[in-house]
Protein backbone atom coordinates (compact mmCIF):
# COMPACT_ATOMS: atom_id res chain seq x y z
CA UNK A 1 0.00 0.00 0.00
CA UNK A 2 1.40 3.35 -1.03
CA UNK A 3 2.09 6.00 1.60
CA UNK A 4 -0.37 8.88 1.50
CA UNK A 5 1.79 11.94 0.91
CA UNK A 6 -1.14 14.25 1.64
CA UNK A 7 -1.11 13.20 5.28
CA UNK A 8 2.20 14.97 5.86
CA UNK A 9 2.91 18.69 5.79
CA UNK A 10 5.37 20.11 3.26
CA UNK A 11 7.75 20.81 6.12
CA UNK A 12 7.66 17.17 7.22
CA UNK A 13 8.21 15.90 3.68
CA UNK A 14 11.13 18.24 3.08
CA UNK A 15 12.71 17.18 6.36
CA UNK A 16 12.22 13.47 5.61
CA UNK A 17 13.68 13.95 2.13
CA UNK A 18 16.83 15.50 3.59
CA UNK A 19 17.14 12.71 6.18
CA UNK A 20 16.85 10.07 3.45
CA UNK A 21 19.45 11.91 1.39
CA UNK A 22 21.91 11.81 4.29
CA UNK A 23 21.21 8.09 4.87
CA UNK A 24 21.86 7.25 1.22
CA UNK A 25 25.04 9.34 1.27
CA UNK A 26 26.20 7.37 4.32
CA UNK A 27 25.54 4.11 2.47
CA UNK A 28 27.47 5.40 -0.53
CA UNK A 29 30.44 6.36 1.65
CA UNK A 30 30.41 3.02 3.43
CA UNK A 31 30.44 0.86 0.31
CA UNK A 32 33.38 2.85 -1.04
CA UNK A 33 35.46 1.40 1.79
CA UNK A 34 34.72 -2.19 0.75
CA UNK A 35 36.90 -4.40 -1.47
CA UNK A 36 35.42 -5.18 -4.84
CA UNK A 37 35.10 -8.93 -5.47
CA UNK A 38 35.46 -9.95 -1.82
CA UNK A 39 32.51 -8.19 -0.20
CA UNK A 40 29.16 -9.78 0.58
CA UNK A 41 26.94 -7.11 -0.95
CA UNK A 42 23.66 -8.47 0.40
CA UNK A 43 23.59 -6.25 3.54
CA UNK A 44 24.13 -3.22 1.31
CA UNK A 45 21.45 -4.46 -1.09
CA UNK A 46 18.98 -4.81 1.78
CA UNK A 47 19.70 -1.30 3.01
CA UNK A 48 19.43 0.03 -0.53
CA UNK A 49 16.04 -1.63 -1.05
CA UNK A 50 14.83 -0.26 2.28
CA UNK A 51 15.88 3.29 1.34
CA UNK A 52 14.54 2.93 -2.19
CA UNK A 53 11.14 1.96 -0.83
CA UNK A 54 11.16 4.93 1.55
CA UNK A 55 12.01 7.32 -1.29
CA UNK A 56 9.27 5.94 -3.56
CA UNK A 57 6.72 6.15 -0.74
CA UNK A 58 7.69 9.76 -0.05
CA UNK A 59 8.03 11.05 -3.61
CA UNK A 60 5.48 8.88 -5.40
CA UNK A 61 5.48 6.02 -7.91
CA UNK A 62 6.82 8.23 -10.72
CA UNK A 63 10.16 8.33 -8.92
CA UNK A 64 10.64 4.59 -9.52
CA UNK A 65 11.68 5.31 -13.09
CA UNK A 66 14.76 7.17 -11.83
CA UNK A 67 15.82 4.64 -9.19
CA UNK A 68 17.12 1.26 -10.43
CA UNK A 69 15.91 -2.02 -9.00
CA UNK A 70 18.49 -4.61 -8.01
CA UNK A 71 18.59 -7.99 -9.75
CA UNK A 72 17.14 -10.99 -7.92
CA UNK A 73 20.44 -12.84 -8.29
CA UNK A 74 22.26 -10.14 -6.36
CA UNK A 75 19.88 -10.54 -3.42
CA UNK A 76 20.11 -14.35 -3.53
CA UNK A 77 23.77 -14.96 -4.29
CA UNK A 78 25.57 -11.74 -3.36
CA UNK A 79 27.49 -13.47 -0.58
CA UNK A 80 28.23 -16.88 -2.06
CA UNK A 81 29.02 -16.13 -5.71
CA UNK A 82 32.45 -16.51 -7.30
CA UNK A 83 34.84 -13.58 -7.30
CA UNK A 84 34.02 -12.44 -10.86
CA UNK A 85 30.29 -12.53 -10.18
CA UNK A 86 30.80 -10.74 -6.86
CA UNK A 87 32.62 -8.02 -8.74
CA UNK A 88 29.65 -7.63 -11.07
CA UNK A 89 27.27 -7.53 -8.11
CA UNK A 90 29.50 -4.93 -6.43
CA UNK A 91 29.35 -2.78 -9.58
CA UNK A 92 25.58 -3.16 -9.75
CA UNK A 93 24.93 -2.08 -6.17
CA UNK A 94 27.45 0.77 -6.44
CA UNK A 95 25.82 2.14 -9.59
CA UNK A 96 22.36 1.84 -8.02
CA UNK A 97 23.44 3.70 -4.87
CA UNK A 98 25.11 6.43 -6.92
CA UNK A 99 21.95 6.91 -8.98
CA UNK A 100 19.83 7.14 -5.86
CA UNK A 101 22.19 9.74 -4.39
CA UNK A 102 22.05 11.79 -7.60
CA UNK A 103 18.26 11.59 -7.78
CA UNK A 104 17.77 12.66 -4.17
CA UNK A 105 20.38 15.39 -4.47
CA UNK A 106 18.44 16.82 -7.42
CA UNK A 107 15.13 16.80 -5.57
CA UNK A 108 16.63 18.29 -2.39
CA UNK A 109 18.49 21.04 -4.21
CA UNK A 110 15.79 21.78 -6.79
CA UNK A 111 13.51 23.63 -4.36
CA UNK A 112 16.46 25.70 -3.11
CA UNK A 113 17.47 26.49 -6.69
CA UNK A 114 13.94 27.68 -7.53
CA UNK A 115 13.77 29.74 -4.34
CA UNK A 116 17.14 31.33 -5.07
CA UNK A 117 15.94 32.19 -8.57
CA UNK A 118 12.79 33.77 -7.12
CA UNK A 119 14.84 35.85 -4.67
CA UNK A 120 17.17 37.03 -7.44
CA UNK A 121 14.20 37.95 -9.63
CA UNK A 122 12.67 40.12 -6.91
CA UNK A 123 15.98 41.65 -5.85
CA UNK A 124 16.90 42.62 -9.42
CA UNK A 125 13.50 43.81 -10.61
CA UNK A 126 11.44 45.16 -7.69
CA UNK A 127 12.90 48.66 -7.70
CA UNK A 128 12.29 48.97 -11.45
CA UNK A 129 8.66 47.96 -10.93
CA UNK A 130 7.93 50.64 -8.31
CA UNK A 131 7.20 53.96 -10.00
CA UNK A 132 6.68 56.12 -6.93
CA UNK A 133 7.82 55.96 -3.33
CA UNK A 134 5.49 53.65 -1.39
CA UNK A 135 3.96 54.77 1.90
CA UNK A 136 2.48 51.43 3.01
CA UNK A 137 3.73 47.85 2.94
CA UNK A 138 0.64 46.71 1.07
CA UNK A 139 1.69 48.80 -1.92
CA UNK A 140 4.93 46.82 -2.13
CA UNK A 141 3.07 43.55 -1.55
CA UNK A 142 0.64 44.28 -4.38
CA UNK A 143 3.47 44.95 -6.83
CA UNK A 144 5.28 41.78 -5.76
CA UNK A 145 2.10 39.77 -6.24
CA UNK A 146 1.85 40.99 -9.84
CA UNK A 147 5.53 40.12 -10.40
CA UNK A 148 5.08 36.61 -9.02
CA UNK A 149 2.01 35.99 -11.17
CA UNK A 150 3.85 37.24 -14.26
CA UNK A 151 6.55 34.60 -13.71
CA UNK A 152 4.10 31.79 -13.04
CA UNK A 153 5.00 31.14 -9.40
CA UNK A 154 2.44 29.15 -7.42
CA UNK A 155 1.78 30.84 -4.11
CA UNK A 156 -0.82 31.87 -1.56
CA UNK A 157 -1.19 35.37 -0.20
CA UNK A 158 -1.82 35.90 3.50
CA UNK A 159 -2.33 32.18 4.07
CA UNK A 160 -2.15 30.08 6.15
CA UNK A 161 -2.81 31.55 9.56
CA UNK A 162 -0.16 30.21 11.94
CA UNK A 163 -0.93 29.99 15.65
CA UNK A 164 2.17 30.35 17.81
CA UNK A 165 2.58 31.34 21.46
CA UNK A 166 -1.00 32.61 21.88
CA UNK A 167 -0.78 34.74 18.75
CA UNK A 168 -1.75 34.32 15.09
CA UNK A 169 0.86 35.02 12.42
CA UNK A 170 -0.14 35.62 8.80
CA UNK A 171 2.72 35.43 6.27
CA UNK A 172 2.49 37.69 3.22
CA UNK A 173 3.26 34.98 0.66
CA UNK A 174 3.73 31.23 1.03
CA UNK A 175 5.04 28.71 -1.48
CA UNK A 176 4.04 25.24 -0.34
CA UNK A 177 6.03 23.36 -2.99
CA UNK A 178 9.17 25.19 -1.85
CA UNK A 179 8.27 25.03 1.85
CA UNK A 180 8.91 28.78 1.83
CA UNK A 181 7.58 32.05 3.23
CA UNK A 182 8.16 35.48 1.69
CA UNK A 183 7.55 38.32 4.14
CA UNK A 184 7.61 41.96 3.02
CA UNK A 185 8.73 44.89 5.19
CA UNK A 186 8.75 48.59 4.31
CA UNK A 187 11.43 50.58 6.12
CA UNK A 188 10.59 54.30 6.09
CA UNK A 189 11.80 55.65 9.47
CA UNK A 190 14.49 54.86 12.05
CA UNK A 191 11.74 53.77 14.42
CA UNK A 192 10.31 51.47 11.76
CA UNK A 193 13.75 49.91 11.19
CA UNK A 194 13.88 48.84 14.85
CA UNK A 195 10.30 47.57 14.68
CA UNK A 196 11.18 45.52 11.58
CA UNK A 197 14.01 43.77 13.41
CA UNK A 198 11.72 42.97 16.34
CA UNK A 199 9.03 41.77 13.94
CA UNK A 200 11.41 39.52 12.04
CA UNK A 201 12.72 37.97 15.25
CA UNK A 202 9.12 37.26 16.27
CA UNK A 203 8.14 35.89 12.86
CA UNK A 204 11.00 33.38 12.53
CA UNK A 205 10.02 30.89 15.28
CA UNK A 206 6.36 31.01 14.21
CA UNK A 207 6.98 30.53 10.49
CA UNK A 208 9.55 27.78 10.96
CA UNK A 209 6.90 25.61 12.62
CA UNK A 210 5.31 25.21 9.16
CA UNK A 211 7.98 26.09 6.59
CA UNK A 212 11.65 25.38 6.04
CA UNK A 213 12.73 28.52 4.18
CA UNK A 214 11.95 32.08 5.29
CA UNK A 215 12.81 35.10 3.14
CA UNK A 216 12.35 38.64 4.42
CA UNK A 217 12.35 41.32 1.74
CA UNK A 218 12.89 44.78 3.18
CA UNK A 219 12.10 47.68 0.86
CA UNK A 220 14.24 50.48 2.25
CA UNK A 221 13.52 54.19 1.75
CA UNK A 222 17.08 55.19 2.60
CA UNK A 223 16.98 54.42 6.32
CA UNK A 224 19.25 51.38 6.62
CA UNK A 225 22.87 52.54 6.42
CA UNK A 226 24.76 49.29 7.04
CA UNK A 227 22.82 46.74 5.04
CA UNK A 228 25.38 43.97 5.56
CA UNK A 229 25.17 44.24 9.34
CA UNK A 230 21.38 44.44 9.26
CA UNK A 231 21.16 41.32 7.10
CA UNK A 232 23.88 39.20 8.72
CA UNK A 233 22.65 39.71 12.27
CA UNK A 234 19.37 38.09 11.26
CA UNK A 235 20.77 35.40 8.94
CA UNK A 236 23.58 34.20 11.22
CA UNK A 237 23.50 30.56 12.29
CA UNK A 238 20.49 29.79 10.10
CA UNK A 239 21.09 29.10 6.39
CA UNK A 240 17.34 28.84 5.76
CA UNK A 241 16.69 32.46 6.77
CA UNK A 242 17.37 35.05 4.06
CA UNK A 243 17.13 38.84 4.19
CA UNK A 244 16.95 40.87 0.98
CA UNK A 245 17.25 44.65 1.20
CA UNK A 246 16.06 46.55 -1.86
CA UNK A 247 16.85 50.25 -1.95
CA UNK A 248 14.35 52.72 -3.38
Amino acid sequence: MMFDMRSKSHLQKENEKEVLFRMVQALQSEIKTQTKGFTDVRPYANRYNFLREKVVNLLGEDSEAFIPELSENLIKYGGSARTTTKMNFFDEITVAINQLVTFLETTVKDSLRILTSLEEFLYNNLRKSIKRKPTEEREVQDIIEVMLISKGYVFKREKPRIAYSNKDYIPDFTFEDLSAVLEIKLCKTDKKAKEIIDGINADIPAYTTKFNNITFLVYDLGIIRDTDSFRKDIEKNNPRIKVLIVKH
